[in-house]
């Protein structure tokens, strides 16, 4: 009896922590940009870009001059939300939310009478790249 419940009860932690390290399921990941973003590779020259980890690491990121900040985020799937945290450093700032219009295969971080639409130009979002935009774990 006990050795099934240690096999029932790695599974469960198996499972959860499978679902906690996916925030941000795979057709979210990676590097989204505005139509009229110019990016060399995956990292943005001018624009707006938004790069998201499976983890829910991410930022934002805007320019020229390229300014950004790093965001924490979970993804709603009952209301195609992505809800993050701003962080500045390790102080957390303002929450913001993101739809995702899965017709349209684009996120949106404006307002209705101003959309702001993106699309995924990259499905990876490496921890190279999180170096690189100063995003490290």
């Amino acid at each position: 009896m006990s050795k099934l419940f240690f096999i029932f009860t790695l599974l469960v932690l198996a499972a959860t922590s499978t679902n906690a390290a996916d925030a941000i399921p795979p057709h979210l990941v990676g590097v989204w940009a505005t139509d009229g973003s110019v990016l060399e590779g995956p990292y943005l020259f001018e624009g707006q870009a938004l790069y998201l980890g499976a983890d829910g690491i991410g930022g934002v990121l805007v320019g020229p001059p390229a300014m950004g900040f790093k965001i924490v985020a979970t993804f709603d799937t009952k209301k195609n939300i992505i809800e993050s945290d701003i962080y500045e450093g390790k102080q957390r700032g303002p929450h913001i939310s993101i739809a995702y219009d899965p017709n349209e295969k684009t996120i949106d971080s404006g307002t209705p009478d101003k959309r702001q639409p993106m699309r995924r130009r990259f499905d990876t979002f490496t921890d190279e790249m999180k170096k690189v935009l100063g995003l490290e774990p």
